[in-house]
């Protein structure tokens, strides 16, 4: 919970404010608006999506997902139709909202831009807003002031819609008690399991039904077509090494940009929480602070029992198993009651109780980083690295044009594109048109471009593709095999062994379903039960999820109550519920607080989903197929 502390404050709001907007409302978007406006991928009424603005924010989503799940994440997965109709869809709900700003009239004056700049602690020098720190950050962003609070107050203009639909949901304290008590509520179950499996191997099928299932599915046992390629790459990592950056260069870098270097005081806490909602009534404020003050006494007389005593005490689900510790952080990251008690101790002080929106807290101070300048020799390899990728980036794009432009004209051979760039010539393996494919054939364009009539028939080099990561690829065929019928032989123990279980999970389902029924009746059967197990409600998701939505559909007004689960592919299993344990009042009047706001923020995410899909009704928009197309996305041509 205390980690949403971090998450309150206007540090945190100022990032996220200046550099993104939620993805789920409206998507990516670039800074910069001098796109390419000769090919519209989509309009929304007089607005139009350009090519260049879809390919932009496409491209910052995969760098997103390549940050979130490593350099790993396959290519097919970065490039996929659902992405593209989610990157699109993020862009289309921004025009609407766009437009509906301009229907409303909506305005942001000078002033607030003005506070919103000036208050950002990133942008302050001991404590007052800093010229030279906003120069520089907006440098970093690539804008000037202009363009940068021009972008600030379309952002600002998007919040005030967005809060004023999202941000005034409701929720009444009678359902989310309610709400909590369902919630906290856990059941006592046994298990009897019917594995299709056992009952497979009991199972024979006749040959006709083999050949007859063969017959009916034969699209299903072709082998794909397949192609052998060479091929060549081009990537920035390659295109840099030899870069050498000199002393000069890394102190010049160094010295232009010094104010990046600073590292402002940090310090470490740890804290005890006692959590208490804002509109508390007075009797349970203070039976917190009493409680809390008791343990302050201890703690005065043994600091070192601080860490004991939030374990035992403290009720922030994020630092309680750490002994209340929340590491380092600077000013801005915590709300401003508790940042300014961490700040006005010294180490190893105990602090009064200190009221937040999220409960009353002892606080003690841990650890001082006092505020420092990183030296040249400390920055030098963090300058060097970042001078050396800059410039491998722009030698890079510079080399990626003339690639693309010879494996485009001349086509007959990839031998040109080898003797100018000293790129090596590969073979690669046998490369199906679907299923997995090893990098970088497992990115759809290029695998498309693999199997196109270009390719194939007239024997011309793939264009020259952008497989992500700063890397192009361009291959030429070698070989080929066309899609062609597998001999029934040969798949004939693969289809026994399918409708074998199709057959078994059948049977296993009509048994499951009959003893479930003798069991409700007056002459249960005798089966064999697992050992009991407590289940709640917050396992309903993921594997085994319908198994306990199931558990607590059934009725348990009569116990033993038994209801039955078909496994999909699996077999069927059949739950005993043996005890219903509601949970303490004591825990869901804990846990009113937070389950309020995840209704609420639950309650106001619907509410605006339904205002985004009723302007998306009342718009007309019209979207080209080629946006949704991995493979027709793939340019054809040169790079110009």
């Amino acid at each position: 919970m205390f980690d949403a502390v971090r998450g309150s404050k206007r540090a945190v709001q100022f990032v996220l404010l200046l550099l993104v907007l939620p993805f789920a409302f409206w998507g990516v978007e670039s800074y910069f608006r001098d796109f390419d406006r000769t090919t519209d991928i989509a309009h929304v009424d007089s607005a139009r999506i350009s090519t260049a603005e879809f390919d932009d924010v496409l491209r910052s989503q995969q760098n997103r997902l390549r940050e979130q799940l490593g350099a790993n994440v396959p290519n097919d997965v970065l490039d996929s139709p659902e992405l593209r109709r989610a990157v699109l869809d993020s862009l289309i709900r921004k025009q609407l909202l766009q437009l509906q700003i301009a229907r409303l009239r909506l305005s942001v004056g000078d002033a607030q831009v003005q506070e919103v700049i000036a208050s950002a602690p990133e942008l302050q020098q001991d404590g007052r807003f800093s010229i030279d720190k906003y120069r520089q950050f907006v440098q970093a962003q690539n804008m000037t002031p202009a363009m940068f609070e021009a972008r600030l107050r379309d952002d600002l203009l998007m919040r005030q819609l967005v809060g004023t639909i999202g941000e005034t949901a409701f929720v009444p304290r009678a359902w989310v008690a309610r709400w909590a008590r369902l919630e906290g509520e856990t059941r006592l179950v046994r298990e009897h399991v019917i594995a299709a499996r056992s009952l497979a191997d009991q199972l024979s099928i006749d040959d006709a039904a083999v050949e007859a299932h063969y017959r009916k599915n034969i699209e299903r046992f072709r082998s794909p077509e397949q192609v052998r390629v060479d091929y060549v790459v081009l990537d920035q990592q390659m295109v840099g090494k030899g870069i050498s950056i000199s002393d000069d260069e890394i102190k010049q870098a160094y010295e232009s940009s010094a104010a990046r270097y600073a590292q402002a005081e940090q310090r470490r806490a740890s804290h005890i929480l006692v959590q208490v909602p804002k509109d508390a009534p007075a009797s349970t404020i203070a039976a917190a602070r009493t409680k809390l003050l008791e343990l302050r006494k201890q703690l005065v007389k043994d600091p070192a029992a601080f860490e004991r005593l939030a374990k035992a005490h403290s009720e922030d689900p994020g630092s309680k198993d750490k002994g209340g510790d929340l590491g380092f952080f600077g000013r801005g990251a915590m709300v401003k009651p508790f940042e300014d008690v961490v700040f006005g101790i010294k180490e190893g002080e105990i602090s009064d109780v200190v009221r937040t929106d999220f409960g009353l807290h002892l606080i003690r101070v841990t650890g001082i980083q006092k505020a420092h300048q990183k030296s040249l020799s400390e920055a030098r390899d963090e300058i060097a690295a970042q001078l050396r990728n800059e410039r491998a980036a722009r030698a890079y794009a510079e080399a990626a044009e003339g690639f693309s432009n010879t494996v485009y004209e001349q086509s007959d051979s990839l031998q040109p594109v080898v003797d100018k760039y000293h790129v090596k010539l590969q073979r690669s393996d046998w490369i199906a048109a679907s299923g997995p494919a090893v990098a970088p054939f497992d990115h759809p364009k290029l695998r498309a471009a693999l199997f196109a009539k270009e390719v194939l028939t007239d024997r011309r080099n793939t264009p020259a593709i952008d497989v992500g990561g700063n890397v192009l690829v361009a291959a030429r065929l070698v070989d080929h095999k066309p899609a062609a019928e597998r001999p029934l032989a040969e798949v004939k123990a693969d289809i026994v062994n399918e409708l074998r279980m199709q057959e078994a999970v059948k049977k296993s389902k009509a048994l499951g379903e009959a003893r479930l029924e003798a069991l409700r009746g007056s002459a249960p059967p005798d089966v064999t039960w697992s050992e009991a197990r407590t289940v709640s409600r917050a396992q309903a998701i993921g594997s085994g999820a319908e198994a306990v939505r199931a558990i607590f559909r059934a009725g348990a007004a009569k116990l033993p109550a038994y209801v039955g689960v078909e496994q999909p592919g699996q077999g069927y299993v059949i739950y005993r519920i043996e005890s219903v344990t509601p949970p303490a009042e004591a825990d869901v009047d804990k846990r009113l607080v937070t389950m309020r706001d995840q209704l609420v923020r639950v309650t106001g995410a619907q509410d605006f989903s339904g205002y985004l899909a009723s302007l998306r009704d009342r718009a007309n928009v019209e979207i080209k197929d080629k946006a949704l197309d991995p493979a027709r996305a793939a340019s054809p041509g040169p790079a110009r």
